[in-house]
Formats: structure tokens, C-alpha cells, sequence
């Protein structure tokens, strides 16, 4: 099952985005939000972006799926 994870760009090249997500930094791609920038949280699943959110709902979901 796979589950989708907000992430901090970090850096972005055409439709290529290096993103932290979880502790780890992996590249995603990012056609479906092209308007995404450095600082932007996104959801991530498996390599796609899915969707830019704000940070508020990326801390909250953060916060759930870590059962904190």
C-alpha cells in the first residue's frame, strides 16, 4: 500500500523537484504542479507530486501519520 506524503521542495529544474519528505530527500516529478517553487510543500506519491499544500495541513498530516 502506498500512502501519500507531504514534502518541502528544495530545489526545482524544469519538471524535476528534489523534495524532503520524511527525512529523506528524493526527486519527484512535478507536472501536475508546475507552479510549484523552492519552500512549497507538496503531496507526494511514489515520484509524482499530486498537489501543492499549504505548510499549516502538511505539519497537521505529518503530526497524524506520525501517531504523535
Amino acid at each position: 500500500m502506498c500512502v501519500t506524503l507531504p514534502g518541502e521542495v528544495i530545489s526545482k529544474k524544469g519538471t524535476i523537484a528534489i523534495v524532503e519528505s520524511n527525512g529523506r530527500k528524493v526527486e519527484i516529478k512535478i507536472d501536475a504542479v508546475p507552479d510549484v517553487e523552492k519552500g512549497d510543500w507538496i503531496l507526494v506519491y511514489g515520484d509524482l507530486a499530486l498537489k501543492k499544500i499549504s505548510k499549516k495541513e502538511a505539519k497537521e498530516t505529518i503530526k497524524i501519520l506520525s501517531n504523535d
